[in-house]
């Protein structure tokens, strides 16, 4: 980027800082913006999207809020997000994230709160989103056309996302009881053989192999899988599992090796 270019977004800073008090932004343009928005928001958290899960990204704000304002945040907790926000209004301190290639979907966590700030860019062409969503986000646009060259933003992360989700399974899977896994392993074990997977039929299965007569006592054991996005449940009961063939092959055989 130009120093011409440069020194102009960087006048843009005080307008920027008053807009994220009562809204959040949205920047889009051609070029990778990481390094300017770093120089804009001095004090804000960065993520990539596109290599890091929601347990990653709460990990780093809880150890961040927890060394630099002294703030403790419960663990595993499912309104993590909204204690933080209290706690934070209580401090009279606001936060700000910024996301790179901004996730609709999967960042929704993270909409509607007062003292949680949030940038986004928009660095992939194929992003879906309409007018509700911006309105939903509370986001205002702005240009932030850079000419860098793009890095992680939107190569190919394809193999460097399959290693970090192989290690993440496997690292869930080896602090999980021995219920867990083995429960674990029916389900990657059925993933083969088809793929559709009722949550009502992987619990019939449970009950006849590990004698679990509740279905909240099955739920409850993957539970760990499910706070990590190895596993997902959608509105028809169907279980997503997010990793593909090639990993639950290695996943399987890591499980194997452990019990050999």
């Amino acid at each position: 980027m130009s120093n011409k270019l440069e020194n102009f977004h960087l006048k843009c800073k005080e307008e920027y800082n008053l807009i994220i008090e009562d809204f959040n932004i949205l920047f889009y343009g051609y070029g990778c913006k990481k390094k300017i928005l770093s120089k804009i928001f001095t004090n804000a958290l960065i993520f990539n999207t596109k290599i890091m899960n929601q347990s990653e990204i709460f990990n780093l704000i809880k150890s961040t809020v927890k060394t630099k304002y002294k703030i403790y945040l419960p663990e595993n907790h499912k309104n993590f997000i909204k204690i933080l926000d209290a706690k934070l209004y209580e401090k009279n301190i606001k936060i700000v994230l910024i996301f790179l290639n901004f996730d609709f979907f999967r960042l929704s966590v993270f909409n509607g709160f007062r003292n949680i700030k949030i940038i986004g860019t928009l660095d992939n062409i194929d992003i879906d989103f309409d007018l509700e969503d911006l309105d939903e986000y509370n986001f205002i646009l702005r240009d932030l056309t850079t000419y860098e060259p793009y890095t992680e933003e939107i190569i190919d992360m394809k193999f460097h996302t399959e290693t970090k989700r192989l290690e993440n399974a496997i690292c869930v899977y080896n602090n999980v009881s021995k219920r867990s896994k083995n429960i674990f392993k029916l389900i990657l074990e059925a993933k083969k053989e088809k793929n559709d997977l009722n949550m009502k039929d992987l619990y019939e299965k449970s009950t006849k192999k590990y004698f679990i007569k509740d279905i909240n006592i099955f739920n409850s054991y993957l539970v760990d899988f499910f706070d990590h996005e190895i596993f997902k449940n959608n509105e028809n009961n169907m279980l997503t599992v997010n990793l593909n063939n090639i990993e639950i092959d290695k996943m399987l055989e890591h499980i194997n090796t452990l019990k050999e």
